[in-house]
């Protein structure tokens, strides 16, 4: 039978595995504007489920496991522990880099070797014990200061170096998420004769406080996804430029491309708005099947629609719209648009030089237009 005790311990566990389960359900809702960041973050919440399982199989084991089990249930745990701290340092760095802060490839390099060797010092010493039980070794306390105390040592150091770019929200998170399991760990040597286990309570805690952000994080994220994005074509608006300007992804040479469609004015008056919208949508379809993946579509105006091509010179450039009026051709698309496109170089130019001058370009082209028409 069990005691309260080792019920708790057990409640522990099984709650912090059902708001991992719940936090990995959330994260398929959110909308999260950088994949990477979304990539490390489930990946940590994935790595997080096998900690605490380890945990939950020895609590309801009582303990009495034989050698060969305890050695499985580490190993499950140490891996679990690496790929939770490599993880969450990658999450930071990229996070930092979506604030435009560059991490320091040393320091990038050293916490990644140290995520290693968390894994590889833990499962050393419990394949040179000769008592694989819950009694911990003098050997084992260091191993347990040493393996995580430097990484979260580190990190949290950098966390706090960096609090004013990161905000207030994310530095409480990140610091919370370093400090408390390395504090955990370090003193669960310390306190065997505690009834509870402070390391469960404290991921419980830990995994609490995550799951309340996913959770609040996920209605403004599709709150923000609503403001942003056009319901008739699918692509940005204009708020969306409006609120990321000079966005990180938008690696130099950058080409920012300004389509302007022809005759929605005349078709509006002619057969009414209806058609007008049925105009802009085929146009917008065409448009979509033409931009590359990495390409940022926005609706600007009513008949004006922008597109920004991170790492495209005036060269690539010229080659998308001449496979863009090639297609349109092959195709036979009635939807006509004048165009024009400006590169942005350096980070000197501000990106609403570029836009207008993008926007000269194409009123230029559609000033010749007409006049061509009308000889």
């Amino acid at each position: 039978m069990y005691n309260i005790v080792q019920v708790a311990n057990i409640c522990f566990d099984v709650f912090g595995l059902a708001i991992l389960l719940l936090i990995l359900v959330l994260l398929r809702f959110e909308y999260w504007r950088n994949g990477r960041l979304r990539h490390y973050f489930s990946r940590m919440i994935i790595a997080y489920h096998g900690v605490i399982f380890s945990y939950l199989i020895i609590h309801f084991s009582k303990w009495e496991l034989s050698a060969s089990a305890f050695l499985a249930v580490d190993f499950v745990d140490f891996l679990s522990s690496a790929l939770c701290v490599y993880f969450f340092s990658q999450y930071v760095f990229t996070y930092l880099e979506n604030k435009k802060i560059e991490p320091n490839p040393t320091l990038r390099k050293a916490v990644v070797v140290l995520c290693f060797a968390i894994f590889f010092l833990e499962l050393g010493v419990d394949l040179t014990s000769d008592d694989l039980t819950h009694e911990w070794s003098a050997t084992e306390i260091v191993v347990s200061w040493l393996a995580t105390g430097i990484w979260g040592i580190i990190m949290t150091g950098y966390i706090f170096y960096y609090r004013k770019q990161l905000g207030q929200r994310a530095f409480i998170l990140f610091t919370i998420y370093c400090i408390c399991p390395f504090i955990a760990g370090s003193l669960g040597a310390l306190t065997e004769e505690l009834c509870i286990d402070i390391l469960s309570l404290t991921i419980l805690i830990a995994c609490i406080f995550v799951g309340l952000q996913v959770s609040e994080n996920t209605s403004h994220k599709l709150f923000e996804k609503l403001s942003y994005y056009d319901a008739m074509t699918g692509f940005y608006n204009k708020n969306y430029l409006i609120m990321n300007p000079d966005d990180f992804k938008r690696s130099l040479p950058c080409s920012y491309i300004i389509f302007d469609l022809n005759h929605l004015k005349k078709i509006n008056d002619t057969y009414g708005h209806k058609k007008g919208d049925e105009y802009i949508r085929n146009f917008a379809i065409f448009l979509k099947s033409m931009v590359p993946e990495e390409a940022e579509t926005i609706r600007t105006g009513g008949d004006e629609f922008l597109v920004i091509l991170p790492k495209y010179d005036e060269e690539k450039s010229q080659a998308f719209l001449s496979a863009y009026v090639a297609e349109s051709q092959n195709q036979g698309i009635s939807e006509s648009a004048a165009y024009g496109f400006a590169v942005r170089t350096t980070g000197v130019q501000t990106e609403d030089e570029v836009i207008a001058a993008a926007d000269r370009q194409m009123y230029l082209q559609k000033k010749a237009s007409r006049e061509g028409r009308a000889d």
